[in-house]
């Protein structure tokens, strides 16, 4: 999990079958659980009244990501500059990051 990382590469690794125990937490409508997940943590306060940030410009890159729950590779959308390439997948959310 890259969760408000900041310039992170995350290359040529294997993941397979992770998932929770039991129901994934949710925030902003994304489960932080899977296989690889990129996530915000700027509306989550771990210590009373410190935030953290979003996750920006992060590479997933070359990765073998399969048999993962919910999905193989998430993402929630928020910051900017993170790539995803070349990783081989079945399942993310949003759809498309798979490639």
């Amino acid at each position: 999990m890259i969760a408000g990382g900041d310039h992170i590469v995350l290359r040529e690794n294997s993941v397979r079958k992770n998932q929770a125990s039991g129901d994934p937490t949710i925030t902003n409508g994304v489960p932080l659980a899977g296989g690889i997940v990129v996530v915000s943590t700027a509306s989550i306060s771990v210590f009373p009244g410190f935030y953290g940030s979003v996750a920006a410009h992060n590479i997933v890159e070359k990765n073998l990501v399969l048999d993962n729950q919910p999905f193989d590779l998430v993402y929630d959308g928020l910051g900017t500059g993170n790539h995803f390439v070349s990783n081989r997948c079945e399942t993310s959310l949003p759809a498309g990051v798979c490639r």
